[in-house]
């Protein structure tokens, strides 16, 4: 199973290797805007009750992948015992659940983003999606680090 989710097929395959519990955390078109105005680019799903050795990246509407139905994960969100969580309140705004926690890293760990991450976000910092123009692959490769 690839590491990027964008075809209802590769959603199908997903749901075996979610598991019960996940570290879920939103990508969003900028950082600095508000996560309730626009619905996430994509979401970074990672296994944590089985020994994963990555996670998963789905696609909803980065312009480098085709995009699965936000709907049907919510549902699958829905389904899970425990869901971990960067930051509780901007996640609420893409899903609201009781099975929801946060574990609150931005306080506590110093999050260093990829060079990548930082050359886009000197050059185009003003750019309202300025995560749609920095390769998908990278946000992958950050949010692993992340976890």
């Amino acid at each position: 199973m690839f590491w990027l989710v964008e075809t209802p097929t590769q959603f199908e395959d997903f749901k075996f290797h979610i598991g019960r519990e996940a570290f879920v955390v939103p990508l969003y078109r900028h950082p600095e805007i508000h996560p309730g105005i626009y619905n996430p680019l994509s979401l970074y799903i990672r296994n944590t009750d089985q020994n994963q050795d990555r996670g998963f990246l789905l696609n909803f509407s980065h312009s480098e992948a085709l995009s699965i139905d936000i709907q049907e994960v919510k549902q699958l969100l829905s389904t899970l015992d425990k869901i971990y969580v960067v930051d509780k309140k901007a996640f609420n705004y893409f899903f609201f659940s009781s099975n929801v926690f946060d574990v609150g890293l931005r306080s506590n760990v110093d999050i260093k983003p990829t060079p990548t991450h930082q050359y886009f976000s000197q050059k185009y910092y003003t750019h309202p999606d300025l995560n749609t123009i920095i390769p998908i692959v990278k946000h992958f490769e950050y949010f692993d680090n992340l976890y």
